[in-house]
């Protein structure tokens, strides 16, 4: 298993709301960064393959296979989130396609040609619109339907997706 970073794994066991929207920041942040820096002269391959692996790749899986299953379980018969699961679909999607052209693109170069810079930016873009969105939707869903007794349960749903373990390295599932 993969080890969190430092403090990581002690906020999602205390509190995975609050880790979730710090690391919705923290990706919000990382694309504000990317938009600024995307039109340096040698912008490497390596910083923006991380981004794509690492941000938007993991943060897609993470919401698709953990976050909104389990969100969808806790949903209230007058609960009417369907246009925003079809809004986050078409943005998983969107996503998935654009960072598979990007990679594919970039592949064998070292520094990412100026021609897929607007590419990036526009992907950072949506990246950004797309955190907003569910930091201010699916979240305070979570929040409120997420009863005290399931926050162990969603901890290690979160852990699990990012490959860490909740019981080696101290924390617990209730």
């Amino acid at each position: 298993m993969a080890q969190p970073p430092a403090g990581d794994l002690a906020l999602l066991c205390a509190s995975p709301f609050d880790w979730l929207a710090s690391e919705y920041d923290r990706m919000k942040w990382a694309c504000v960064r990317l938009q600024a820096s995307v039109f340096e002269e040698n912008l490497r391959v390596a910083t923006i393959a991380s981004w794509l692996k690492s941000d938007i790749r993991l943060r897609i899986a993470q919401e698709r296979d953990e976050l909104m299953p389990f969100l969808l379980a806790r949903m209230e018969s007058d609960d009417d989130v369907s246009a925003f699961v079809e809004r986050l679909e078409k943005n998983y999607s969107l996503a998935e396609t654009q960072v598979a052209h990007l990679l594919a693109f970039i592949a064998h170069k070292a520094i990412v040609p100026m021609a897929r810079r607007d590419d990036i930016l526009h992907l950072a873009a949506c990246e950004r619109q797309h955190l907003a969105l569910f930091s201010a939707i699916g979240l305070p869903l979570l929040r409120l339907r997420t009863p005290t007794s399931a926050l162990g349960l969603l901890s290690g749903r979160l852990a699990l997706g990012r490959g860490w373990s909740l019981s080696s390295s101290g924390g617990h599932l209730n």
